[in-house]
C-alpha cells in the first residue's frame, strides 16, 4: 500500500477545517471520494477540492473498491451506523472521537472489526502534538523522576449558554456529547498515554447553568433546558496505587482558561500550557522545573518531532496531521502503535466510572 485512498463521510466543519487540508498535505493519504448528504453539496464540494469521486449515500461510497480507509467525521449519534457498514463492507475505519453514544455499541465495533479483519482508528489526537511526544519521551527517560501526581485542567467555551440552533443536538443527552464525554475523553486520553492508565477513579459532575439559549440565522432566540455536566471534577489512583491523579473540565466559559498539564516527579516537575484547549493556533508550551531549574523553564521541542511537511495550518490540526502519518505508518508497516475502537472502549468504561461516581455521592443531597 504505497498510498492510501480514503473515503470521507462527512464534510462539516470539522472535515473542512482540518480533516481535508491534512489528507492533502501528507503524501501518505489521497482523498478519493467523499459522502454527504446533499448530492449538490458533494458535487460542488467535490469539484471545488478536485475529489474524483463524491455521493450523497454512503452504501455507494462503500461499494467504491478502491478505498482503503474510510473517515467518520459526522457528530456521534451517527458514528455507530456509518462505523458499523464501513466494517462490514470490509474497509478499515477511522472515527473521530466519541466513537459511538455507548460503550456497548462501540463493543460491538470492536467485535466487528475482529470479525471482519479490518483496522480501527479513533480521533484521540491531543497526544502526536510534538509536544506531548517530546514530554512522554522525557518521562520514559526519567527526566523528573518516578512520577508522583498528574492533573490537567482544561477550559472551553464550548457547550455555552448561548449557541447557535444547528447544536440543539447537543443538548440531549442520548447524543454524549457534552463537557465529560468529548473534553474530558479527549485530554483524559492525553494524561493517561503520559503517565498511565487509572485504577481507582472518583468523580462529581456538575450542571451550572441549567438553560441555553438558541438562535438561528435572523437571530432569533428560543430557551431550551440544558442538563448535561458542564464542570467535571475526577480524582483517582493510576496503577501504582501511590500516585494520583486529577483532571478538571470545565463548559460554557467566557473567560477561556485553556489546558493546562503538570506531571510532578521525585525530581522536578513537567508542565504542559495552551491558551486555548482547541482550535491553538500554536504547540503547547513545554515548562521545566528540577534542581538545575528554580523556576519554570521553557523547553525547546527538538525539531525530529516536526515530521509535517510545510504548512500555515493552525497546531491544533497539525495534531491530526502527527496523528495520520503515525495510522499511515501502521497500515503500510501492519503495526499496531495508534489508538483503535478498543481505546475508545477504555474511554467509555472510564466515563461510566465517573458518571456511577458521582451518582453514589451525591445520593440523599
Amino acid at each position: 500500500m504505497k498510498t492510501i485512498n480514503v473515503g470521507l463521510i462527512g464534510i462539516g466543519t470539522w472535515a473542512q477545517y482540518g480533516v481535508i487540508p491534512i489528507l492533502n498535505l501528507l503524501p501518505q493519504f489521497r482523498l478519493l471520494a467523499i459522502q454527504s448528504r446533499s448530492l449538490n453539496k458533494a458535487q460542488n464540494f467535490a469539484q471545488g477540492h478536485k475529489v474524483p469521486f463524491y455521493y450523497d449515500d454512503e452504501d455507494k461510497l462503500l461499494r467504491n473498491d478502491k478505498i482503503d480507509l474510510i473517515m467518520v467525521t459526522t457528530p456521534a449519534p451517527t458514528h455507530f451506523q456509518y462505523a458499523r457498514k464501513a466494517i462490514l463492507a470490509g474497509k478499515n475505519v477511522y472515527t473521530e472521537w466519541p466513537l459511538t453514544t455507548n460503550k456497548t455499541q462501540s463493543q460491538e465495533l470492536v467485535d466487528l472489526a475482529q470479525e471482519n479483519h479490518v483496522r480501527t482508528f479513533v480521533g484521540f489526537q491531543r497526544r502526536y502534538s510534538p509536544s506531548a511526544r517530546f514530554f512522554k519521551d522525557l518521562l520514559d527517560q526519567k527526566r523528573i523522576g518516578k512520577i508522583r501526581s498528574a492533573r490537567v485542567s482544561i477550559g472551553v467555551e464550548a457547550f455555552a449558554r448561548i449557541m447557535p440552533e444547528n447544536y440543539e443536538w447537543t443538548t440531549k443527552s442520548e447524543n454524549y456529547t457534552d463537557v465529560l464525554t468529548v473534553d474530558v475523553g479527549h485530554f483524559a486520553d492525553l494524561l493517561f498515554h503520559l503517565v498511565g492508565q487509572p485504577n481507582l477513579v472518583i468523580g462529581l459532575t456538575a450542571n451550572q447553568f441549567k438553560q441555553t439559549t438558541l438562535f438561528d440565522k435572523k437571530n432569533r432566540t428560543k430557551k431550551v433546558p440544558y442538563g448535561l455536566p458542564n464542570n467535571v471534577t475526577v480524582m483517582g489512583t493510576l496503577l501504582e496505587s501511590q500516585q494520583l491523579f486529577v483532571i478538571n473540565a470545565e463548559g460554557a466559559q467566557d473567560n477561556i482558561s485553556g489546558m493546562q498539564l503538570e506531571v510532578t516527579g521525585n525530581d522536578g516537575v513537567l508542565m504542559l500550557t495552551n491558551t486555548r484547549a482547541y482550535q491553538n493556533e500554536a504547540d503547547n508550551k513545554l515548562l521545566l522545573l528540577d534542581k538545575n531549574h528554580d523556576t519554570f523553564t521553557r523547553l525547546t521541542i527538538p525539531g525530529k518531532y516536526d515530521t509535517l511537511p510545510k504548512n500555515d495550518l493552525d497546531n491544533s490540526v497539525q495534531d491530526a496531521g502527527y496523528y495520520y502519518q503515525a495510522i499511515a505508518g501502521d497500515l503500510m508497516n501492519d503495526k499496531h502503535t495508534t489508538p483503535s475502537f478498543e481505546t475508545a472502549v477504555q474511554m467509555h468504561e472510564f466515563i461510566s466510572k465517573i458518571i456511577d461516581s458521582n451518582k453514589k455521592l451525591r445520593e440523599g443531597e
